[in-house]
């Protein structure tokens, strides 16, 4: 049995596919999923854990949203790509919706320049048309004025 220090080492992007497939295929017995969310480990092995959660149904993803939302505010942090699509393609929108709504008024709410960078990373959630429906209004106006003009609070 392989404890997730050695998963971690076999996930890293500079081995030989083989050990990170072989690392993928163990890490993917893992029950405890939320080992693979931005784990702390190195980011290098952090797409491999994105692929991973990708491939988890929604059901294993929902308890897990908030951190996968986390995930996303910075969008080039290693395997946050990945998971903005797994995201977007998330079929119980009302679960996901509730989560993004909390996690943009925790942002905004703060409004330091950090959290409003994170929005403007987050913000692309809303290209999952059916979330943004869910979505209250002021959350979707929210993340449409991030989306339509990143970076527009930090010329203000």
């Amino acid at each position: 049995m392989y404890n997730i220090d050695e998963i971690y080492k076999m996930l890293h992007w500079h081995n030989e596919s083989e050990v990170q497939l072989q690392g993928m295929e163990l890490a993917r017995k893992l029950e405890d999923i939320s080992l693979l969310i931005q784990p702390a480990a190195h980011g290098s092995v952090w797409d491999g854990c994105a692929r991973i959660l990708y491939e988890k149904s929604d059901d294993i993803l929902e308890p897990h949203l908030t951190q996968l939302l986390g995930w996303l505010e910075d969008l080039n942090w290693n395997g946050a790509l990945l998971i903005l699509e797994r995201l977007k393609k998330f079929s119980d929108v009302k679960a996901l919706s509730y989560h993004v709504d909390q996690y943009v008024k925790k942002l905004s709410e703060r409004g330091t320049w950090e959290e409003l960078s994170s929005l403007d990373h987050l913000c692309h959630i809303i290209e999952n048309r059916e979330l943004e429906v869910f979505l209250p209004k002021e959350t979707r106006k929210i993340l449409q004025k991030h989306y339509q003009n990143p970076g527009w609070w930090d010329e203000e």
